[in-house]
């Protein structure tokens, strides 16, 4: 049974998730005649529809790719094992946010235990590098962005100085861990305590440089490049359907918003999160509100059919073949 001091927090949680939601929704749809929303909803092209689809398959698909990269060491022979935990955790934080990578940590942790602290730090280092991403995105939109959003080279300077700190625990996250085990190594402690910290410090040293190599570094450059491609096209594709000649700067600001948007405490599905970040993306662009919150619709619907498909599949293969780090 769950203690009532726990069940007050958790309803807590949801009751402030739900009312940032519920304000976020009345920011987005607040002056707007809703049966044109959802005439033009309706009446999207199911060819645009099911081309965004596929990409977001193809999506998911690099991102376990590039999983896989990291998880070297694990030597997972199973593709299709990484692919559909990555389904299963992009299920996960659509239904509830934040929560696809402890998902897939545990997931993956489940097979092989004393690998979790190497996971974790694969974890981790990926997240880095979508920070990176996301504000590449963010700094491509503010730079090609219409007069009326100039508002956005004001963040470019924050922007770049997160770029940089994410870029150093990159480059330093493997170095710190050695430092740390040395610090360790002559503390006056146990040796079982001692052998078990040092052994979690070198997996953590192992899986946040695994982008120290040259060669794996570069095909994880590629595949991250190549999936923001598949996602700028998505987003494109999906705003075609409702007859929006989105450009390239309003996908990107789409993303990145949805992106840093997603650290909210927002309730399932991204309710609120989604219409608002939409308008705010494309109507500089020259959108209009209410085809602006029919993208977000049409958008939500079909990432959420997307990996409601691969993460309830991915939730009958479980098994992971691999060995110890």
């Amino acid at each position: 049974m769950i203690d009532s001091s726990r069940f007050q927090r958790l309803a807590l949680w949801f009751a402030g998730s739900a009312a940032l939601s519920a304000a976020l929704l009345w920011l987005a749809v607040r002056g707007l005649e809703l049966t044109l929303v959802c005439q033009i909803a309706t009446t999207a092209r199911w060819d645009c529809l099911v081309l965004a689809a596929l990409l977001g398959t193809l999506s998911l698909w690099l991102r376990a790719s590039r999983w896989q990269l990291l998880l070297h060491q694990l030597h997972i022979r199973d593709f299709a094992s990484i692919y559909w935990a990555t389904s299963v955790a992009a299920f996960a934080n659509l239904c509830v946010p934040r929560t696809g990578d402890i998902v897939r940590t545990v997931r993956m942790s489940a097979v092989n235990p004393a690998a979790s602290p190497y996971i974790v730090a694969t974890v981790v280092a990926e997240k880095l590098a979508d920070v990176l991403g996301l504000l590449s995105l963010a700094v491509t939109a503010a730079i090609t962005a219409p007069e009326e959003s100039r508002w956005l080279m004001g963040i470019r300077t924050p922007l770049l100085v997160l770029g940089a700190i994410c870029a150093t625990l990159l480059v330093a996250g493997a170095t710190l861990s050695h430092w740390t085990a040395r610090v360790f190594t002559n503390l006056p402690i146990g040796p079982r305590l001692r052998a078990l910290v040092l052994d979690s410090l070198r997996q953590l040293s192992e899986g946040l440089g695994a982008l120290h190599q040259l060669r794996r570094a570069s095909a994880f450059l590629a595949l991250s490049v190549l999936m923001w491609c598949v996602e700028l096209g998505g987003v494109i594709a999906t705003a075609a359907a409702v007859g929006i000649s989105a450009p390239t700067a309003a996908a990107c600001l789409f993303i990145a918003g949805l992106g840093f948007g997603s650290l909210l405490p927002t309730a399932p599905l991204q309710i609120g999160l989604y219409q608002l970040v939409a308008i705010s993306a494309l109507t500089p662009f020259g959108t209009d509100r209410p085809s602006a919150l029919a993208f977000s619709l049409v958008a939500q619907a079909t990432t959420l059919a997307v990996v409601a498909v691969w993460g309830t599949l991915g939730l009958a293969f479980r098994g992971i073949k691999g060995s110890r780090p």
